[in-house]
């Protein structure tokens, strides 16, 4: 497996590099899927031009003149990261390196320009690696997003084309203008086809099927408070019963309150596959990728306001949303304020939709402050409750792995010690990157580890001997894992170079 690495500057030279990762285990392909399916890989630079005159927005600012705004952009050193060689419909995540040489900080994010006939689609990354401040000088690794494959058939392709976009933007938050978007020079994926094309594309076919999801009670005769999955037998409390309370008050119910006996906080996946059952079993052949899109660019808008209707009676706009609160940690690199977990689901009736809506996806996970600004406790918009799941519950006493995140209670970094939650961002480079680092009180961390964890700054290495993998069905197994610090990346980034 080759991975690609295309460089564009104006006036950059060729030039070559290599990356070597480590190969996993098969046992860690069973035990957390497709979690680190690397094998010995090298990366290759090559030259890609800004195009000077494919400006995508005009730019009209007082405070921002144009010609600064093209000046920042010509400025732009970018790296895209991709695989030279896939299979026939195989997903795969798209990086990039960029680096300012402007002599003004800019916030930096990579795109990609698509239209109606392509077959793959971006899934934009939705955390801290999505978009980058950068210092004059500096240069920073970007996630840019997954590349999947949407279309129903899979078709015989040489390549897949990649038309990426560059957009930059000051760090002023108080300047108001549109995001100054260039194009970029496309760059090319080799696919390798199997001989029986075309097909159904597996990741939609055949739709799974799946029974109607149903109303049921909850406290008294017809209240109809519930909604019961049968394909899991999972209960949910419509989001509405819980809307505007606070976070205490709702945890102090669940530990208190007879009629919540057996409910708890779900997980985000947990909600996204209750999705999933409802449009398969309306015969939607959907896909998670293909729901976490723009609501307004895919054919589940309607399908997703009925969900919303369902799990949150009462709203009667076109575009629909609701949101609550998961058991999921919550990314909070870049804040200072406690926060919590959430999912949330939009949906549309109406027209094609253009603007703020078509940045809005069917699902996304994300956080909700649990103060505000004053310090005064915020009132939730809602809490995923079920009825009848696994409990999952991360051990305190040795960091774990699931839905993608890897959480170490107590990390130590020098003589402190952090409580670190990483996200798993490429699976096949092993690449994860740190979303959560808050400093503990001053412990013994040999008293809260059962294995000490520990970053050793010297060599950049991340060493977990004791992880726990944790799957959707309750079922654990363990392993140590080492990862390594990538240079430029904030927030840090770490590639896996060792499982057992």
């Amino acid at each position: 497996m080759t991975d690609r690495v295309t460089t564009t500057q104006v006036q950059i030279s060729t030039r070559h590099t290599a990356a070597k990762y480590v190969q996993t285990s098969a046992g860690l392909k069973r035990s957390i899927k497709s979690l680190l399916a690397c094998v010995l890989s090298f990366s290759f630079l090559s030259t890609l031009s800004i195009l000077p005159m494919q400006a995508l927005a005009q730019f009209e600012s007082d405070t921002v003149p144009p010609e600064q705004i093209e000046h920042w952009l010509q400025g732009m050193s970018v790296q895209l990261i991709y695989p030279e060689t896939i299979e026939a419909g195989q997903t795969f995540v798209l990086h990039a390196h960029v680096h300012n040489g402007n002599d003004q900080s800019v916030r930096v994010s990579i795109g990609e320009r698509q239209n109606d006939t392509d077959v793959y689609a971006l899934q934009r990354c939705h955390i801290a690696c999505g978009t980058q401040t950068i210092a004059p000088g500096q240069s920073r690794y970007i996630t840019v997003g997954q590349m999947y494959y949407a279309d129903a058939t899979l078709k015989h392709m040489p390549s897949v084309t990649i038309e990426p976009v560059l957009s930059v933007m000051p760090t002023d938050k108080g300047v108001k203008l549109p995001t100054p978007n260039r194009a970029l020079d496309s760059v090319s994926v080799a696919v390798n086809n199997p001989s029986d094309l075309p097909a159904p594309n597996a990741a939609l076919f055949p739709v799974p099927e799946r029974q109607p999801l149903v109303l049921a009670d909850l406290r008294e005769p017809e209240d109809q408070l519930l909604v019961r999955d049968p394909n899991t037998g999972y209960d949910w409390i419509r989001l509405h019963v819980s809307a505007g309370l606070r976070l205490e008050d709702a945890l102090h119910a669940l530990a208190t309150e007879d009629y919540l006996q057996g409910f708890q906080l779900a997980r985000a996946s947990q909600v996204e596959q209750l999705l999933l059952n409802y449009l398969h079993a309306q015969g939607q052949a959907a896909q998670a990728l293909s729901v976490r899109g723009p609501a307004a660019d895919h054919e589940f808008g309607a399908p997703l306001a009925e969900f919303v209707r369902l799990l949150s009676p009462g709203i009667t706009d076109t575009i629909l949303a609701m949101r609550g609160v998961t058991a999921d940690e919550p990314y909070t690199w870049d804040t200072n304020l406690p926060a919590v977990g959430s999912a949330r689901v939009y949906g549309y009736e109406g027209p094609p939709q253009t603007g703020t809506f078509k940045q809005s996806t069917g699902f996304s996970k994300g956080r909700y402050p649990v103060v505000d600004n004053e310090g005064g406790a915020m009132e939730m918009p809602g809490f995923w409750l079920v009825r009848g799941a696994p409990e999952l519950q991360r051990a305190e006493d040795r960091a774990s792995y699931l839905d993608d995140k890897l959480v170490v209670p107590a990390l130590k970094i020098g003589d402190s010690h952090y409580r670190a939650v990483l996200v798993n961002v490429d699976s096949r480079l092993g690449m994860f990157r740190a979303t959560s680092l808050t400093e503990l009180p001053a412990i013994d961390g040999t008293q809260v580890m059962s294995a000490p964890s520990f970053f050793d700054e010297s060599s950049g290495l991340l060493t977990l001997p004791d992880l726990v993998l944790m799957q959707a069905d309750g079922t654990e197994s363990t392993a140590s894992a080492i990862f390594r610090l990538m240079p430029q990346t904030e927030p840090p980034a770490f590639e896996l170079i060792s499982f057992e």
